[in-house]
């Protein structure tokens, strides 16, 4: 079922209205980064054993009707056994709207008929809402989505609860421009290329947190075979594949993601071509 943008105003502005913040919550901003989510630090997890702990971001691509948006998922998973275990993902969105607008479309587009999902929580377990007693609950422009398995079930409060207070605790901004990386420089250091040859790509990438930065890579074949990107220590290759007897260039759009850890993103593309020998 599609979202009407008269819903999602609606939806919006009970949500902002339930943003009222006890005073020893509020830090200086309201954009939050990704925080660290540790086990010794939530107590409702006792007696499991991390197994996933959110080391490494990747993007989901969410959107309806050509008007896609990618955010910035985070997983965790602690087990006890097959039958007692937790799963989280942190999505990190860009504002609050965003952030209502992921779940709302989650909820919407679930297998779930509408009238079975979890309904909103009253009072909010935790965050500035939440739904089915903490399960998803939404703290500024993050989105906390739990999953909880056996003994742990029975704790989803308490872990909405302790994961919220790990939130609170951590960073916020004011603006995007605090958070998000910033591209400096993005070439190949050869263009064109000969086929079947590898050739190192110069980026230079400055975070304002001094933050580390993961790469994803996206292709968009226009010509021919394209290639793929290697990486050796701290350095990136293209590699470019054969050309077709016929075809005397492959033409691609390279485009590198730059992830920091507190979950924000920014991408630039360039056209590289590739040539016989």
């Amino acid at each position: 079922m599609k979202t009407s943008k008269s819903t999602l105003i609606i939806l919006l502005v009970v949500f902002l209205s339930s943003c009222d913040k006890d005073p020893d919550e509020i830090t200086y901003g309201n954009i939050r980064g990704a925080v660290k989510l540790s086990i010794n630090e939530i107590s409702a997890l006792e007696g499991a054993t991390e197994i996933k702990s959110g080391e490494r971001p990747w993007l989901w691509k969410m959107g309806w009707n050509g008007d896609n948006y990618d955010l910035v998922k985070y997983t965790y998973t602690w087990t006890l056994s097959d039958t007692n275990f937790v799963n989280v993902d942190m999505v990190i969105t860009e504002s609050d709207e965003q952030a209502l607008r992921y779940l709302t479309e989650k909820r919407e587009t679930s297998s779930i008929p509408l009238h079975l999902l979890q309904p909103e929580d009253q009072p909010t377990i935790a965050g500035d809402i939440s739904f089915g007693h903490g399960r998803d609950f939404i703290r500024n422009n993050i989105v906390i989505e739990i999953h909880a398995e056996g003994i742990y079930n029975n704790r989803t409060e308490k872990l909405a609860q302790q994961i919220d207070k790990i939130i609170i605790k951590g960073p916020s901004f004011f603006s995007l421009s605090e958070i998000k990386p910033t591209i400096i420089d993005f070439q190949i250091t050869e263009n064109p290329i000969v086929e079947r040859t590898e050739t190192l790509i110069d980026i230079e990438v400055k975070d304002p947190n001094d933050k580390a930065i993961y790469y994803q890579w996206n292709f968009n074949t226009i010509i021919g075979l394209g290639g793929n990107v290697n990486q050796v220590n701290d350095n990136f290759y293209y590699e470019a594949n054969s050309t077709y007897t016929d075809v005397l260039t492959n033409e691609e759009e390279l485009t590198v993601i730059a992830i920091n850890e507190f979950g924000f993103f920014t991408d630039s593309t360039i056209t590289i071509t590739t040539i016989k020998e």
